[in-house]
């Protein structure tokens, strides 16, 4: 008596059936059609795009450019002219990547107050940059480093040193040839 396997409900001939070719055509005819059945899911699932915010993947991936810029928090320096002044931005999902570079050419001498960075595409809880460098960012005494910070829309930049309170950094600590790169990685402020 032939017994059938629980998945595809293939014929399994017991040692004392005798051997015939019609169930064994009958087999391969059900394991060709579910090969062929898993081969157009796979190539269902392999042509939607990771992007398909309704597909299997749910991802969203979004990319583009911003415009950084220093700012003061008591006079802005809206004149503030740039050599360099770009940024990149990688969004997925709630997850965002930025990368940044700034080069005064005329720096506002009526900027004052704080020293921010505005002009970020996404506003942050809270997260720590990574200052790929900078320079003429004069430091006060006792200070050895720039540490920058991002919060909502802006990014603070502090000054550090052995044995010091941190402290922001203020405009006229730059000059008409201050630069730096930054990058940070962030999620969404909620």
């Amino acid at each position: 008596m032939v017994k059938y396997t629980p998945n595809y409900n293939l014929g399994k001939p017991e040692g004392i059936d005798m051997y015939s070719v019609l169930p064994q055509n009958a087999n391969m005819d059900i394991i060709d059609n579910a090969l062929k059945e898993n081969q157009q899911l796979i190539t269902v699932h392999e042509s939607e795009s990771v992007e398909d915010l309704n597909g299997v993947h749910g991802l969203t991936i979004e990319s583009g450019n911003f415009t950084p810029y220093f700012y003061g928090t008591t006079n802005v320096g809206a004149n503030t002219t740039y050599l360099i002044q770009t940024g990149t931005y990688y969004k997925i999902n709630n997850l965002v990547k930025i990368d940044l570079t700034l080069q005064v050419n005329i720096k506002d001498t009526n900027m004052s107050g704080n020293l921010y960075i505005g002009g970020i595409p996404f506003s942050a809880a809270a997260a720590h940059c990574s200052i790929g460098g900078y320079q003429s960012i004069t430091l006060s005494d006792g200070y050895s480093e720039l540490l920058a910070s991002i919060l909502g829309t802006r990014i603070i930049l502090r000054e550090c040193g052995s044995n010091k309170t941190e402290n922001i950094v203020v405009a006229t600590k730059i000059t008409n040839t201050s630069f730096i790169r930054l990058s940070a990685t962030y999620k969404l402020s909620e």
